[in-house]
């Protein structure tokens, strides 16, 4: 990774947590970036992730753990961001794949693939996704990054600023709401 120059000028205010200077650096490396992770990518079976995608993740992580770089040079640097992109693609791989969908996770798709099976599951589906709507934005995006992009407690904790107690605890009482939507939704249904 080849960063110009003028980023070595960038690494002090980097470590001030400059935005502005983060994303001229992220301007400067996407790039070189994306090259390695199409690499990393092209060396695996994982065909449901986009190189773009891991690098704007591993600039997210460097950004949220900039105090923990200690480098005084672009080389420093690189290397820094290499070693995040690396543990993230490693991070992923470590994941199922994201073709388990939620509705996998409530027992919705039946293992027999008949037309009648597929348009039956597909009904449920489309009933909890739209019970998913109904929770509380704070419950729903956490259940949505727990089961749709299959990020631990300590990940969402990251991403949403909570305390991972916390996170915890609206991930359960987001799960208990949403099966009790899906209960009554299928009750009046059934009448």
């Amino acid at each position: 990774m080849n960063l110009f120059p003028r980023v070595s000028r960038l690494i002090p205010a980097l470590k001030l947590g400059n935005r502005s200077a983060w994303n001229e650096l992220s301007d400067e490396s996407f790039e070189s970036l994306g090259s390695k992770a199409h690499n990393l990518l092209r060396s695996s079976s994982r065909n449901d992730l986009h190189s773009a995608d891991l690098v704007q993740e591993t600039l997210l992580k460097a950004w949220n753990r900039r105090e923990t770089f200690q480098g005084d040079n672009t080389i420093q640097l690189a290397g820094w961001l290499r070693k995040i992109l690396h543990n993230t693609f490693i991070d992923h791989c470590r994941k199922p794949k994201r073709e388990v969908q939620l509705s996998n996770w409530f027992g919705i798709h039946d293992q027999t693939e008949t037309p009648s099976a597929c348009v039956l599951a597909g009904e449920r589906e489309r009933q909890l996704l739209s019970c998913l709507a109904a929770l509380d934005s704070q419950h729903q995006r956490i259940l949505r990054l727990r089961h749709l992009d299959g990020l631990k407690f300590q990940e969402i904790s990251t991403v949403t600023g909570l305390n991972i107690n916390t996170v915890a605890g609206q991930y359960r009482r987001g799960l208990k709401e949403l099966k009790l939507l899906l209960e009554i939704r299928q009750a009046f249904e059934t009448r």
